[in-house]
């Protein structure tokens, strides 16, 4: 997808442009790139955290968007917890950052999964 609407599309160095979030897949998936979105950031850009760049969800009925706006509802049936707004980078909210702290101490991997059975 994309870069949203006044955000630039150009990463830095080592991130791949316009890598803020893939929807679909035999899963059905629904896979988050956190972004440090701040421009004054000195990782603007950049992954959010220390060491998962992506969240992904699955077995949540996503349906594939086939528009901006449909894509832009999508976010808005994220789980409580996540943001749902580009300008903000996605991910966990600030109340749940010190989930993804202890997470990444116990584990290591550069994606988080939780699936909806």
């Amino acid at each position: 997808m994309r870069s949203p609407k006044g955000l630039p599309s150009e990463a830095p160095p080592g991130r791949r442009s316009g890598n803020w979030l893939e929807i679909g897949g035999p899963k059905h998936h629904f896979r988050i790139y956190p972004l440090n979105t701040l421009p004054t950031h000195n990782e603007f850009l950049r992954p959010k955290y220390r060491q998962i760049n992506s969240i992904i969800l699955e077995g949540f009925g996503f349906e594939v968007p086939t528009s901006v706006e449909d894509v832009l509802e999508s976010l808005e049936d994220l789980p409580s917890g996540l943001i749902k707004d580009f300008e903000f980078g996605l991910g966990f909210v600030k109340d749940y950052r010190v989930i993804v702290n202890v997470i990444e101490q116990i584990i290591q991997s550069s994606r988080y999964v939780t699936r909806r059975t």
